[in-house]
């Protein structure tokens, strides 16, 4: 098991835990490690800021219009593939009959 502080100076900004033990932070006072954790906080701070989450369109709670295009789209498909087998069985059961 590799440690956070591992992680960190290995590339890793986030130190998600991939098993059931606590892990802690097991160096806190080397130099190295510090400015890893350092530089991990400021590219974890430069993701969130520069995304898209404090802008003013994504305050807006409804679906993003390509969104609800795909959605008409695909329940447009859903019904024509329903309505051919309708029209299939139909006409196999006048064909059988």
């Amino acid at each position: 098991m590799c440690s956070i502080s591992d992680r960190i100076c290995g590339g890793v900004d986030c130190g998600n835990r991939c098993d059931d033990r606590v892990q802690e932070k097991s160096d806190t006072e080397s130099a190295t490690s510090l400015q890893a954790m350092r530089q991990a906080s400021k590219n974890i701070m430069y993701t969130v800021v520069n995304s898209r989450a404090y802008s003013e369109e994504a305050l807006d709670a409804g679906l993003p219009g390509w969104q609800i295009a795909a959605i008409v789209i695909d329940v447009i498909i859903a019904l024509a593939i329903i309505g051919l087998e309708v029209l299939i069985v139909k006409r196999y059961r006048m064909k059988k009959s």
